[in-house]
Protein backbone atom coordinates (compact mmCIF):
# COMPACT_ATOMS: atom_id res chain seq x y z
CA UNK A 1 0.00 0.00 0.00
CA UNK A 2 1.41 3.08 -1.14
CA UNK A 3 1.70 6.39 1.30
CA UNK A 4 -1.59 8.06 -0.99
CA UNK A 5 -3.84 5.45 -0.35
CA UNK A 6 -3.64 5.76 3.24
CA UNK A 7 -5.52 9.14 3.45
CA UNK A 8 -7.67 11.08 1.50
CA UNK A 9 -5.42 13.17 -1.13
CA UNK A 10 -8.18 15.27 -1.90
CA UNK A 11 -7.54 17.27 1.63
CA UNK A 12 -3.87 17.75 1.15
CA UNK A 13 -3.11 20.97 -0.79
CA UNK A 14 0.02 21.14 -2.55
CA UNK A 15 1.76 23.98 -4.44
CA UNK A 16 3.88 23.17 -7.59
CA UNK A 17 6.20 25.50 -8.62
CA UNK A 18 8.07 25.34 -12.07
CA UNK A 19 9.50 27.67 -14.66
CA UNK A 20 6.81 27.60 -17.10
CA UNK A 21 4.10 25.79 -14.42
CA UNK A 22 0.29 26.61 -16.13
CA UNK A 23 -1.51 29.08 -14.83
CA UNK A 24 -4.49 28.57 -12.21
CA UNK A 25 -7.62 30.27 -11.12
CA UNK A 26 -11.01 30.83 -13.32
CA UNK A 27 -9.54 30.81 -16.46
CA UNK A 28 -8.73 28.12 -18.92
CA UNK A 29 -5.28 26.63 -18.27
CA UNK A 30 -2.78 28.17 -20.63
CA UNK A 31 1.23 27.36 -20.19
CA UNK A 32 3.45 30.31 -19.83
CA UNK A 33 5.22 30.45 -23.38
CA UNK A 34 9.29 29.46 -22.77
CA UNK A 35 11.70 32.71 -23.44
CA UNK A 36 13.88 31.31 -25.80
CA UNK A 37 12.04 29.22 -28.24
CA UNK A 38 8.50 30.01 -28.02
CA UNK A 39 7.43 26.37 -27.34
CA UNK A 40 5.03 25.27 -25.28
CA UNK A 41 6.58 23.76 -22.13
CA UNK A 42 4.42 20.75 -22.07
CA UNK A 43 6.80 18.76 -19.37
CA UNK A 44 5.81 21.26 -16.95
CA UNK A 45 2.23 20.98 -17.85
CA UNK A 46 2.13 17.20 -18.03
CA UNK A 47 3.51 17.21 -14.52
CA UNK A 48 1.30 19.60 -12.71
CA UNK A 49 -2.22 16.96 -14.44
CA UNK A 50 -0.14 13.99 -13.01
CA UNK A 51 -0.70 15.93 -9.36
CA UNK A 52 -4.22 16.57 -10.28
CA UNK A 53 -5.47 13.46 -11.63
CA UNK A 54 -3.97 11.58 -8.05
CA UNK A 55 -6.48 13.70 -6.41
CA UNK A 56 -4.68 16.30 -4.71
CA UNK A 57 -5.59 19.93 -4.58
CA UNK A 58 -3.00 21.63 -6.50
CA UNK A 59 -1.93 25.49 -7.26
CA UNK A 60 0.34 25.60 -9.46
CA UNK A 61 2.44 28.94 -9.92
CA UNK A 62 5.88 30.23 -11.79
CA UNK A 63 7.09 32.69 -9.01
CA UNK A 64 9.02 32.28 -6.95
CA UNK A 65 7.34 34.74 -4.86
CA UNK A 66 4.13 32.52 -4.07
CA UNK A 67 6.66 30.40 -1.98
CA UNK A 68 7.27 33.05 0.60
CA UNK A 69 3.70 34.74 0.26
CA UNK A 70 1.81 31.81 0.92
CA UNK A 71 3.84 29.13 1.40
CA UNK A 72 2.76 27.98 4.88
CA UNK A 73 -0.95 27.95 3.43
CA UNK A 74 -0.02 24.23 1.91
CA UNK A 75 0.78 20.70 2.92
CA UNK A 76 3.84 20.29 0.54
CA UNK A 77 5.52 22.08 -2.16
CA UNK A 78 6.39 19.90 -5.16
CA UNK A 79 9.05 22.18 -6.70
CA UNK A 80 10.96 21.45 -10.42
CA UNK A 81 12.13 25.26 -10.05
CA UNK A 82 15.58 24.78 -10.58
CA UNK A 83 17.26 27.79 -12.34
CA UNK A 84 16.43 31.36 -11.44
CA UNK A 85 18.46 34.42 -12.01
CA UNK A 86 20.34 34.34 -9.01
CA UNK A 87 23.40 32.58 -7.48
CA UNK A 88 22.50 29.18 -5.53
CA UNK A 89 19.27 29.43 -7.15
CA UNK A 90 19.32 25.83 -6.40
CA UNK A 91 18.63 25.73 -2.64
CA UNK A 92 16.29 28.24 -2.42
CA UNK A 93 12.67 26.43 -2.15
CA UNK A 94 14.55 23.82 -0.33
CA UNK A 95 15.97 26.60 2.02
CA UNK A 96 12.22 28.24 2.18
CA UNK A 97 10.66 25.21 3.15
CA UNK A 98 12.88 24.43 5.81
CA UNK A 99 12.44 27.80 7.57
CA UNK A 100 8.57 27.10 7.37
CA UNK A 101 8.92 23.66 8.51
CA UNK A 102 7.17 22.87 5.14
CA UNK A 103 7.41 19.02 3.42
CA UNK A 104 9.19 19.42 -0.38
CA UNK A 105 9.94 17.47 -3.06
CA UNK A 106 13.73 16.96 -3.32
CA UNK A 107 16.20 16.99 -0.89
CA UNK A 108 17.82 18.77 1.97
CA UNK A 109 19.71 22.03 1.15
CA UNK A 110 23.33 20.41 2.28
CA UNK A 111 22.56 17.73 -0.35
CA UNK A 112 21.10 19.76 -3.24
CA UNK A 113 24.19 22.04 -2.50
CA UNK A 114 26.87 19.33 -3.19
CA UNK A 115 24.90 18.17 -5.55
CA UNK A 116 25.02 21.55 -7.56
CA UNK A 117 28.52 22.12 -7.12
CA UNK A 118 30.31 19.73 -9.32
CA UNK A 119 33.49 19.89 -7.09
CA UNK A 120 32.13 19.09 -3.89
CA UNK A 121 30.34 16.33 -5.79
CA UNK A 122 33.61 14.69 -7.08
CA UNK A 123 35.04 15.60 -4.07
CA UNK A 124 33.02 13.53 -2.14
CA UNK A 125 32.68 10.64 -5.05
CA UNK A 126 36.61 10.38 -4.33
CA UNK A 127 36.21 10.29 -0.83
CA UNK A 128 34.02 7.11 -1.43
CA UNK A 129 36.78 5.30 -3.68
CA UNK A 130 33.94 6.43 -6.89
CA UNK A 131 36.36 7.10 -9.84
CA UNK A 132 35.93 10.29 -11.42
CA UNK A 133 37.74 12.30 -14.69
CA UNK A 134 40.91 14.65 -13.29
CA UNK A 135 39.80 18.27 -13.10
CA UNK A 136 40.14 21.56 -11.66
CA UNK A 137 38.05 24.78 -10.96
CA UNK A 138 38.32 28.15 -12.32
CA UNK A 139 37.19 31.03 -10.14
CA UNK A 140 36.41 33.96 -11.56
CA UNK A 141 39.10 36.68 -11.05
CA UNK A 142 41.76 34.29 -10.77
CA UNK A 143 44.46 34.10 -12.74
CA UNK A 144 45.06 31.31 -15.39
CA UNK A 145 47.43 28.77 -15.55
CA UNK A 146 47.03 25.11 -16.97
CA UNK A 147 45.88 22.37 -15.02
CA UNK A 148 48.55 19.65 -13.69
CA UNK A 149 46.99 16.45 -16.59
CA UNK A 150 47.32 16.67 -20.18
CA UNK A 151 44.43 17.26 -22.32
CA UNK A 152 41.86 16.82 -24.27
CA UNK A 153 39.92 18.66 -21.34
CA UNK A 154 36.21 19.54 -21.46
CA UNK A 155 34.84 22.50 -19.62
CA UNK A 156 31.46 23.61 -18.10
CA UNK A 157 29.71 25.79 -15.41
CA UNK A 158 30.99 24.66 -11.97
CA UNK A 159 27.59 25.48 -10.61
CA UNK A 160 23.80 24.24 -12.04
CA UNK A 161 22.23 21.86 -13.50
CA UNK A 162 20.46 21.01 -17.14
CA UNK A 163 23.83 21.19 -19.55
CA UNK A 164 24.20 24.76 -20.32
CA UNK A 165 26.86 26.36 -21.89
CA UNK A 166 27.63 22.38 -23.16
CA UNK A 167 28.13 21.67 -26.49
CA UNK A 168 30.68 20.75 -28.80
CA UNK A 169 32.98 23.50 -28.26
CA UNK A 170 33.32 21.98 -24.74
CA UNK A 171 35.92 19.78 -26.01
CA UNK A 172 39.75 20.95 -25.96
CA UNK A 173 42.45 19.95 -27.01
CA UNK A 174 44.83 22.19 -26.51
CA UNK A 175 45.29 24.62 -23.07
CA UNK A 176 44.72 27.68 -25.80
CA UNK A 177 41.87 26.11 -26.27
CA UNK A 178 40.34 25.30 -23.09
CA UNK A 179 41.79 28.68 -21.85
CA UNK A 180 39.41 31.10 -24.19
CA UNK A 181 36.30 28.76 -23.27
CA UNK A 182 36.95 29.53 -19.67
CA UNK A 183 36.95 33.14 -20.70
CA UNK A 184 33.73 32.74 -22.29
CA UNK A 185 32.13 31.31 -19.75
CA UNK A 186 33.34 33.78 -16.71
CA UNK A 187 31.94 36.14 -18.97
CA UNK A 188 28.32 34.54 -17.83
CA UNK A 189 29.47 34.86 -14.27
CA UNK A 190 30.05 31.21 -13.52
CA UNK A 191 32.96 29.69 -11.53
CA UNK A 192 34.18 27.05 -14.78
CA UNK A 193 35.12 23.40 -13.81
CA UNK A 194 38.00 21.74 -16.33
CA UNK A 195 37.94 18.12 -16.89
CA UNK A 196 39.98 15.72 -18.35
CA UNK A 197 38.15 14.96 -21.50
CA UNK A 198 37.20 11.05 -21.36
CA UNK A 199 36.36 9.25 -24.95
CA UNK A 200 33.19 6.94 -24.10
CA UNK A 201 29.51 7.17 -24.11
CA UNK A 202 27.05 8.69 -21.19
CA UNK A 203 25.32 5.93 -19.07
CA UNK A 204 22.60 7.18 -16.48
CA UNK A 205 21.61 5.40 -12.94
CA UNK A 206 17.87 6.87 -11.63
CA UNK A 207 17.13 5.69 -8.70
CA UNK A 208 13.69 6.33 -6.45
CA UNK A 209 13.83 6.57 -3.05
CA UNK A 210 12.27 3.48 -1.18
CA UNK A 211 13.40 0.62 1.43
CA UNK A 212 15.19 -0.69 -0.11
CA UNK A 213 15.64 2.14 -3.09
CA UNK A 214 14.49 1.25 -6.41
CA UNK A 215 17.40 0.92 -8.96
CA UNK A 216 16.17 1.14 -12.83
CA UNK A 217 17.83 -0.04 -15.52
CA UNK A 218 20.65 1.93 -16.63
CA UNK A 219 20.24 3.94 -19.90
CA UNK A 220 22.99 5.24 -22.38
CA UNK A 221 22.85 8.17 -24.41
CA UNK A 222 24.49 8.71 -27.25
CA UNK A 223 25.40 11.81 -29.64
CA UNK A 224 25.55 12.52 -33.20
CA UNK A 225 27.69 15.48 -32.00
CA UNK A 226 32.15 15.56 -31.25
CA UNK A 227 32.88 13.11 -28.22
CA UNK A 228 29.49 12.65 -27.83
CA UNK A 229 28.36 16.10 -26.46
CA UNK A 230 24.62 15.97 -25.24
CA UNK A 231 23.26 19.49 -25.07
CA UNK A 232 20.78 21.16 -23.38
CA UNK A 233 18.90 21.28 -26.30
CA UNK A 234 18.92 17.55 -27.25
CA UNK A 235 17.27 17.24 -23.63
CA UNK A 236 14.73 19.54 -24.54
CA UNK A 237 14.08 17.33 -28.08
CA UNK A 238 14.79 21.23 -29.72
CA UNK A 239 17.72 19.57 -31.80
CA UNK A 240 18.17 15.78 -33.03
CA UNK A 241 21.09 13.79 -32.43
CA UNK A 242 20.42 12.22 -29.33
CA UNK A 243 19.17 8.67 -28.20
CA UNK A 244 18.87 6.56 -25.67
CA UNK A 245 18.71 3.05 -25.00
CA UNK A 246 19.01 0.46 -22.18
CA UNK A 247 22.75 -0.21 -20.98
CA UNK A 248 23.30 -4.25 -21.82
CA UNK A 249 27.26 -4.25 -21.04
CA UNK A 250 26.03 -6.69 -17.18
CA UNK A 251 30.23 -6.52 -16.10
CA UNK A 252 29.96 -2.97 -16.50
CA UNK A 253 26.36 -2.09 -15.29
CA UNK A 254 27.35 -3.93 -12.11
CA UNK A 255 30.14 -1.91 -11.76
CA UNK A 256 27.99 1.68 -12.19
CA UNK A 257 24.82 0.07 -9.95
CA UNK A 258 27.32 -0.37 -6.72
CA UNK A 259 29.05 3.01 -7.41
CA UNK A 260 25.74 4.46 -7.65
CA UNK A 261 24.07 2.78 -4.36
CA UNK A 262 27.03 3.59 -2.34
CA UNK A 263 27.20 7.47 -3.70
CA UNK A 264 23.39 7.64 -3.08
CA UNK A 265 23.70 6.08 0.73
CA UNK A 266 25.88 9.47 1.18
CA UNK A 267 23.42 11.87 -0.12
CA UNK A 268 20.34 11.31 2.25
CA UNK A 269 17.93 12.50 2.20
CA UNK A 270 16.68 11.99 -1.03
CA UNK A 271 13.66 11.18 -2.52
CA UNK A 272 15.14 10.38 -6.39
CA UNK A 273 18.11 10.73 -8.13
CA UNK A 274 20.40 10.38 -11.74
CA UNK A 275 23.93 9.42 -11.41
CA UNK A 276 25.67 10.32 -14.58
CA UNK A 277 28.61 8.26 -15.76
CA UNK A 278 31.15 8.29 -18.63
CA UNK A 279 31.79 4.79 -19.64
CA UNK A 280 35.57 4.75 -21.25
CA UNK A 281 35.72 3.06 -24.95
CA UNK A 282 38.75 1.24 -23.30
CA UNK A 283 37.17 -1.81 -21.69
CA UNK A 284 40.36 -1.82 -19.08
CA UNK A 285 39.36 1.57 -18.13
CA UNK A 286 37.06 2.32 -15.29
CA UNK A 287 33.87 4.23 -15.56
CA UNK A 288 34.13 7.64 -14.23
CA UNK A 289 31.42 9.33 -12.01
CA UNK A 290 30.58 13.05 -13.44
CA UNK A 291 27.67 14.09 -11.68
CA UNK A 292 24.49 13.67 -9.74
CA UNK A 293 21.11 15.54 -10.03
CA UNK A 294 18.20 16.20 -7.20
CA UNK A 295 14.76 16.34 -8.83
CA UNK A 296 16.13 15.34 -12.51
CA UNK A 297 13.32 15.54 -15.55
CA UNK A 298 10.42 13.64 -15.16
CA UNK A 299 8.90 14.35 -18.52
CA UNK A 300 7.85 11.99 -20.72
CA UNK A 301 11.03 12.10 -22.95
CA UNK A 302 13.17 11.81 -19.60
CA UNK A 303 16.10 9.19 -19.00
CA UNK A 304 13.95 8.17 -15.93
CA UNK A 305 10.59 8.03 -17.21
CA UNK A 306 12.89 5.61 -20.16
CA UNK A 307 14.02 3.59 -17.51
CA UNK A 308 10.73 2.98 -15.93
CA UNK A 309 9.37 2.36 -19.01
CA UNK A 310 11.85 -0.81 -19.57
CA UNK A 311 10.21 -2.32 -16.37
CA UNK A 312 6.66 -1.35 -17.00
CA UNK A 313 6.16 1.47 -14.93
CA UNK A 314 4.73 4.61 -16.09
CA UNK A 315 5.31 8.58 -15.97
CA UNK A 316 2.42 8.21 -13.39
CA UNK A 317 3.50 5.28 -11.41
CA UNK A 318 6.99 6.93 -11.09
CA UNK A 319 5.83 10.24 -9.93
CA UNK A 320 3.55 8.26 -7.21
CA UNK A 321 6.57 6.19 -6.10
CA UNK A 322 8.59 9.51 -5.66
CA UNK A 323 5.33 11.05 -4.01
CA UNK A 324 5.24 7.74 -1.82
CA UNK A 325 9.01 7.92 -0.47
CA UNK A 326 8.82 11.74 0.21
CA UNK A 327 5.87 11.28 2.34
CA UNK A 328 6.84 8.96 4.38
CA UNK A 329 10.40 10.19 5.10
CA UNK A 330 8.70 13.52 6.15
CA UNK A 331 6.13 12.32 8.26
CA UNK A 332 3.12 13.56 6.41
CA UNK A 333 1.58 9.52 6.59
CA UNK A 334 1.88 10.00 9.80
CA UNK A 335 0.94 13.39 11.24
CA UNK A 336 -2.38 13.19 8.53
CA UNK A 337 -3.32 9.73 9.98
CA UNK A 338 -3.00 11.22 13.40
CA UNK A 339 -5.17 14.27 12.89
Amino acid sequence: MTALNRFDSSTMEILYLAQHAPKTGDAELQPHPHPIHGMKPLYHNAIFEILKGLGFSVKSSSTLEDLLAIGRDFDYVFSLYNRAPFRACEVFVSTVCEFLHLPYLGGTPEIRAIAEDKHLAKVLARFLKIPTPQWKIYRMGESLFPPRFAGPYFSKPRFGAGSSFIDETSIHDSWDSAHCKLQELFAHCTDVILEKFVEGTNVNCAIIGGSPPLILPLVKSTSTLRGEVQTAAQKKLLEGGLNRSIFLDEQRSQEIINYSRRLYGHTQPLDYTRIDFRVPYDPAKKASMLEFNVCPNLGSHSTIVFAGQHVGMSQVELVTSILDHSFRRQGIVDARLAK
